[in-house]
């Protein structure tokens, strides 16, 4: 282990601001670092009382980060450094970013390639069947046009989006509060082996690590700094999901946020989000539109003059369930439908159909016009 990766990997545990460590590579020998008797220095490259302390408390035992390191190794994971490459981008952006992340992932260089193609999911743990649904939707939809979908692994919103995006294949990471080696909540555990399989655990914190209540607020700047924009789909007006939009509007990215019923305590979070100006996800297919088309493309093909091979059809035709099946029938008989005429005719809830139109308009069954017309392929 170079004095380089040793530093960085005690300055993030001391939790350090990311400053430190710049000054450090830039104007000294990293070595001096591990002398805890070098006050001088710790105090030349910015290092507070409460750093300086925890600091010294890794360095009572010298050889703590070659324990950690050991770790790392053991449950085949990686710790990545703001200066390494695979350190993302995006979060790179943010005045607080951390100063390291432990990742456990099959594919961890994509999460340097989090630009313009990721999207915070985010919202309560106590979520109504509908938030659930949405935020299902949601990760799915995302996945099929190519879109990342980072999350913080919670139970509620956050699993919904984390499960969608894996079920469509999709590349999602889960912003953890703990170390890598502590499953929380324990439910997760299968759900989190999922994710480091076909996505990236990541955090902040050294193993060992238990989930404190304030590691989860902290946690929230990760999810949000390495997303290019933030989708709130359902929370009180307290919920930790209203931090991490308040975050992402000081940082200047996207905030959405999906309306409820203003009876519903789960939704008045997100309905005075959009009051105060977040941008109102009120179709998912519209989204996907939205953020495609904002960077130069659409992710999906809304031409209705699209040329799609008969084999293809007949394949996505033989994978359709009922309710799709019904829809299709619906749009082929009426064409150039509104998603108010399919409701009203397949007697299908707002969010079955929702799922309905996703998977068909994925499948290039049927396509959706800049009016929001529904036309078939077939």
């Amino acid at each position: 282990m170079d004095d380089l990766f040793r530093a960085a990997i005690l300055l993030n545990a001391a939790q350090a601001n990311i400053s430190s460590f710049y000054l450090l590579k830039k104007g000294y020998d990293a070595k001096d670092l591990f002398n805890n008797n070098n006050l001088e220095l710790w105090e030349k490259i910015g290092l507070k009382p409460g750093v300086q302390k925890r600091l010294n408390d890794l360095l009572i035992d010298n050889s703590w980060p070659e324990r950690e390191l050991d770790k790392i190794n053991r449950f085949n994971a990686r710790f990545i450094h703001v200066e390494s490459h695979e350190y993302p981008t995006r979060l790179k952006e943010i005045k607080d970013a951390p100063i390291g992340l432990y990742v456990m992932s099959a594919e961890p260089e994509n999460l340097a390639n989090l630009t313009v193609k990721s999207v915070a999911i985010v919202g309560t743990r106590r979520c109504s069947n509908y938030g659930h649904s949405i935020a299902e939707s949601l990760g799915r939809a995302l996945a099929k046009v190519g879109f990342a979908v980072i999350s913080g692994g919670a139970k509620g919103i956050d699993e919904a989006g984390h499960m969608g995006c894996l079920e469509e294949n999709g590349f999602t990471v889960a912003v953890m509060g703990t170390g890598l080696d502590i499953v929380y909540p324990s439910e997760h555990r299968q759900l989190f082996s999922e994710i480091a399989q076909h996505g990236a655990l990541v955090t902040e914190y050294p193993f060992g690590t238990k989930g404190e209540q304030w590691h989860f607020p902290e946690r929230n700047r990760i999810i949000m700094g390495m997303a290019s924009r933030t989708v709130v789909v359902e929370s009180p007006v307290d919920g930790g999901a209203m931090g991490t939009a308040k975050l992402t509007t000081e940082a200047g990215r996207e905030i959405w946020s999906v309306p409820g019923r203003i009876s519903d305590e789960m939704s008045r979070g997100t309905n005075n989000l959009i009051r105060d100006g977040a941008h109102a996800l009120v179709d998912v297919n519209e989204f996907i539109k939205s953020i495609g088309g904002a960077h130069g493309q659409l992710m999906l093909n809304f031409d209705n003059n699209s040329q799609v091979s008969n084999n293809v059809n007949n394949n996505n035709l033989a994978k359709l369930t009922p309710d799709e099946q019904k829809v299709l029938a619906i749009i082929e008989k009426g064409n150039n439908m509104t998603f108010d005429d399919i409701l009203s005719k397949s007697g299908l809830d707002f969010v079955n159909l929702q799922m309905c139109l996703i998977n068909l308009t994925g499948d290039k069954l049927i396509s959706q016009s800049m009016a929001g017309r529904y036309s078939a392929l077939t």
